[in-house]
């Protein structure tokens, strides 16, 4: 069953619970999503040329949460919407494991949570993927203040899914 975010996170792109444990959930998001990205130096930028391309494409407002950001091994950044599914190619975000992150998404936060996911889901036998650089998911404005949310996400490949 698909499923969206709540209140509080808006206009999500919907994705399949798969697992949830107190540190953590793993998500199954839908294989045929069509993301529109950007590199990018900073996060201003990226949502603005974001929402740029979202209004030449899609005709106005803003993609489906959340933002996901990657951050190469070498520092390079890129952030993508979800734009539409059920119309693409195989692609999209795939399968993920999401830890909730409620302080500013900083690259050291981001690092030390996402190592800290590592660490819970080999401790629970969860297949990672891990490629080097960091993965987070933005929900809240890039200049939002206080009661953030946030998550860091890792790839997973696990067969006990499908």
């Amino acid at each position: 069953m698909m499923k969206g975010g709540d209140e509080y996170r808006g206009r999500e792109v919907p994705y399949v619970t798969l697992m949830r444990t107190t540190g953590y959930e793993v998500r199954d998001y839908p294989p045929d999503l069509e993301v529109i990205s950007v590199d990018y130096t900073r996060r201003d930028e990226a949502y603005e040329r974001l929402g740029r391309e979202w209004s030449d494409s899609w005709g106005g407002g803003e993609g489906f949460k959340p933002s996901v950001v990657t951050v190469g091994g070498g520092g390079e950044k890129r952030m993508e919407w979800g734009a539409r599914w059920g119309e693409g190619e195989e692609g999209g975000w795939g399968r993920v494991a999401c830890r909730v992150v409620r302080d500013a998404l900083t690259e050291g936060t981001v690092r030390r949570e996402t190592q800290i996911l590592i660490e819970e889901l080999k401790r629970d036998g969860v297949g990672v993927r891990e490629e080097g650089g960091v993965r987070f998911a933005q929900y809240d404005e890039v200049f939002k203040m206080g009661g953030r949310y946030g998550e860091v996400w890792v790839n997973v490949e696990d067969d006990r899914w499908g």
